[in-house]
């Protein structure tokens, strides 16, 4: 809704229009209307048509559906904790790898003699596990592309397993 129509459109996410509060105390809309005329329904950080994308140097964040400003606390937060949650696993990854070329390197005939034996079913398992990553990848765009269109996001447990397998995309 806005002042020059008499229509009432539902916002595309939940948090982004002024007013949407519970509580009744909530002063959005006030806020609001003193960071810009133009999108005064929107909350901060949001803007354009029915406050459905942010502001520049803001982010959208999915999970929450909120703008965030790019040099907020909130957003170091977001920065550390992807951070505590990536690298570790980064870390294994490449350790692994690791061990396994070097093992490579050093019984490179057996290595060669046990891939011959079990080829087949090595590469199997190859093309099961890429299957799984590249539906992993579609599952992850689909509830990203959805709520960036304005649908919900996906309920939870479901949401939090599709935030982990993240690594994946």
């Amino acid at each position: 809704h806005s002042r020059q129509t008499a229509q009432t459109f539902e916002c595309k996410h939940k948090r982004a229009c002024a007013g949407t509060s519970t509580d009744p105390e909530s002063d959005d809309v006030a806020d609001a209307r003193l960071l810009d005329l133009g999108d005064e329904l929107c909350r901060v950080g949001f803007t354009g048509p029915l406050c459905s994308s942010c502001r520049d140097k803001y982010y959208f964040d999915g999970i929450d559906e909120v703008c965030v400003a790019c040099d907020s606390e909130e957003a170091a937060k977001h920065s550390k904790s992807a951070s505590k949650e990536v690298l570790p696993i980064v870390a294994i990854v490449v350790v692994v790898l690791a061990i396994v070329v070097a093992i490579g390197f050093r019984t490179s005939d057996a290595l060669q003699r046990v891939y011959s034996r079990n080829e087949e079913r090595i590469m199997t398992a190859s093309h099961h596990l890429t299957i799984l990553v590249v539906h992993a990848q579609l599952i992850i765009n689909l509830q990203t592309v959805t709520v960036l269109r304005g649908g919900a996001p996906f309920p939870e447990p479901f949401a939090t397993v599709v935030r982990w397998m993240g690594i994946f995309n």
